[in-house]
C-alpha cells in the first residue's frame, strides 16, 4: 500500500476513534475544556488542529509540556468537526489512557 493510501486509512481511523470518544464521553472539545482538563489532570492526549490559531497552539503546548500531557497536531479543524459532530473544532483533549494510546499509535504512522 503507497504511503498517501495508508496517512488516508489512518486519518480515517484517527476520526472513527475521535467519533467514538466522542459518544462514550472520552474527551474535552475546545480549548477552554481542554485547559481545565489538562490542568486537573484529566487529560492524557491533546490534539490540535494544524489550522488553529498560534495563541492557542502556544498556549496548549506550554500547558500540556508543563504538565506533561502528550500534544499532538493533526488534521484540520473541519475535519475534527466532521468526524466529532461539530460546526468547528480545532482542540480535543482525550481522557482515556486506552483511546489515547491508540490514537497516539495510529498519528504515530503518519
Amino acid at each position: 500500500m503507497g504511503s498517501i493510501s495508508k496517512m488516508m486509512k489512518n486519518d480515517n481511523k484517527v476520526g472513527q476513534l475521535l467519533g467514538i470518544a466522542r459518544k462514550s464521553g472520552q474527551i474535552a472539545l475546545g480549548s477552554r475544556e481542554t485547559l481545565t482538563k489538562v490542568r486537573e489532570g484529566h487529560c492524557v492526549l491533546v490534539i490540535v488542529a494544524e489550522d488553529a490559531g498560534f495563541r492557542t497552539k502556544k498556549m496548549l503546548t506550554d500547558k500540556c509540556t508543563h504538565y506533561s500531557v502528550t500534544f499532538k497536531i493533526w488534521g484540520c479543524s473541519n475535519e475534527l468537526a466532521k468526524y466529532l459532530g461539530k460546526s468547528r473544532v480545532s482542540v480535543v483533549g482525550i481522557n482515556n489512557k486506552g483511546m489515547a494510546n491508540k490514537l497516539l499509535s495510529l498519528l504515530n504512522d503518519n
